[in-house]
């Protein structure tokens, strides 16, 4: 071989070297952008699931603040009940009590209205 085909031949071989070199530049550059957008979207997507995350701990915390609410009205509820029937009981007694003054002479009157009473 002769000095010009060497050189032909590696004139060549350095061309075919840089083609390769910027094709595979190319390709990293685009590789190292894809990464960029894929880390950009896993940290898109981990600031939406703590902002959900954060919404339904508010959710929670509001309805943990709702039940509290509805069972201390429910025990208030129940407290009014308990004052309604004890005044109700007395408003009884205070009856059987009147008819059994004015009724000494009919046992059978009384005993019923003591049965219905709860005495």
């Amino acid at each position: 071989m002769c000095i010009r085909d060497r050189d032909q031949t590696a004139d060549e071989m350095n061309k075919q070297y840089s083609v390769m070199e910027q094709e595979l530049l190319k390709e990293i550059r685009d590789l190292e952008k894809t990464v960029q957008e894929q880390e950009s979207a896993i940290n898109d997507k981990e600031q939406a699931i703590q902002d959900l995350q954060n919404e339904m701990d508010a959710k929670i915390q509001g309805k943990e603040e709702e039940i509290k609410d509805l069972k201390r009205k429910i025990e208030d509820l129940s407290v009014e009940f308990a004052k309604m029937l004890r005044e109700t009981l007395d408003k009884m007694q205070e009856r059987i009590e009147l008819a059994q003054w004015e009724n000494d002479s009919d046992p059978q009157m009384i005993k019923k209205l003591k049965d219905i009473a709860g005495i």
